[in-house]
């Protein structure tokens, strides 16, 4: 294939396969949007119960985790 033939065809590729992904990146960005509001909330309601329940479960079980961290690692840490 001549070289001009070639870099017409690049070109003309190049145009049309960022047109075709810049377009559908933008739709998919403008659907995002709409649900993004809900998607939101839902997660950071449900980050929210997650923090609760950790605290929760660490209040209760604190000296349980330290007994075994303390058997793990018996002693003080050295740092270096």
């Amino acid at each position: 294939m001549p070289w001009q033939h070639f870099m017409l065809t690049n070109i003309v590729g190049a145009f049309l396969w960022a047109t075709f992904y810049g377009l559908v990146a933008y739709s998919l960005g403008r659907q995002a949007e709409g649900l993004s509001g809900w998607i939101v909330f839902v997660l950071g309601l449900g980050f929210l119960i997650f923090i609760v329940l950790a605290a929760i479960f660490l209040g209760r079980h604190e000296a349980q985790l330290t007994a075994e961290a303390e058997q793990a690692l018996p002693g003080p840490l050295k740092l270096p």
